[in-house]
């Protein structure tokens, strides 16, 4: 029986299927491209819940140049809604292993995919990463590979998927081993201690915050706007485009 591998975002599943190539053991790749970490994901299991998502995602990406394409904008609601189809993507009677990390994003992924295919008929195994899978090496994925083991408390992680599609929260952090909601403006604090008195280009900001937090781009980019909007931040540029713009400390 072939298996089926299911992994959040591009990076995981593109650092997967690299460290297993020379194996051969990687046949199928369902790749989640969605971030739990943000948005709302309040009854996302419903097409109501996953239309609330679409345009909230859409309304986080106005302020990128992104935004203003079309295709981009489509290939958004497109990966959402597949999220929906994830249960016709898998036959029944199927093995799948799920690999998931250290991050809000799989942790809250894992229980959200579990829920979508709880009424299939498989059996299912998963690789669970000492950190993000996009960052891990090959010598970690090969091992969990050989050490992946059965899910047993799916049940248990139904009812907290269940627990989590009741929360109207936007943003989520991993918190030692647990997943907690967090006000919007968590990171605000953090982007201020980031920013001088001097102008310097908004992706170095982003970049020096990312290089130690698990923390959207987007996201972070949405809360310099708002820093701005609420005269905690300047910036001279093009605010449209993340690229196009600088931000120091208000004076």
């Amino acid at each position: 029986m072939n298996s089926i591998h299911l992994s959040f975002g591009d990076s995981a599943s593109g650092n997967i299927k690299s460290s297993l190539r020379e194996r051969n053991s990687i046949k199928n790749m369902i790749c989640i491209r969605d971030d739990f970490s943000i948005g709302p994901i309040r009854g996302l299991e419903t097409n109501e819940g996953i239309q609330e998502r679409t345009m909230w995602m859409r309304e986080l990406l106005r302020c990128t140049a992104l935004s203003s394409h079309a295709d981009y904008s489509d290939w958004i609601e497109t990966y959402i809604n597949s999220n929906l189809d994830i249960a016709a993507q898998i036959p029944d009677n199927s093995s799948i292993i799920v690999w998931h990390g250290q991050s809000a994003s799989d942790r809250i992924g894992l229980r959200y995919i579990l829920y979508m295919l709880q009424n299939k008929s498989l059996q299912v195994e998963e690789v669970n990463l000492p950190i993000n899978a996009g960052a891990a090496t090959s010598e970690m994925i090969v091992d969990g590979f050989h050490t992946k083991k059965s899910i047993v408390n799916i049940q248990h992680l139904l009812k907290e998927w269940e627990a989590w599609s009741q929360t109207n929260s936007i943003l989520r952090i991993m918190q030692g081993e647990e997943v907690r909601s967090v006000p919007d403006s968590y990171f605000d604090e953090l982007i201020v201690k980031h920013v001088t008195s001097e102008y310097k280009k908004a992706t170095h900001t982003i970049g020096e915050i990312l290089s130690d937090n698990q923390i959207n781009e987007f996201y972070l980019t949405s809360r310099i706007h708002q820093l701005v909007k609420l005269n905690k931040l300047e910036y001279i540029g093009n605010l449209s485009s993340y690229r196009e713009f600088e931000i120091r400390l208000a004076h």
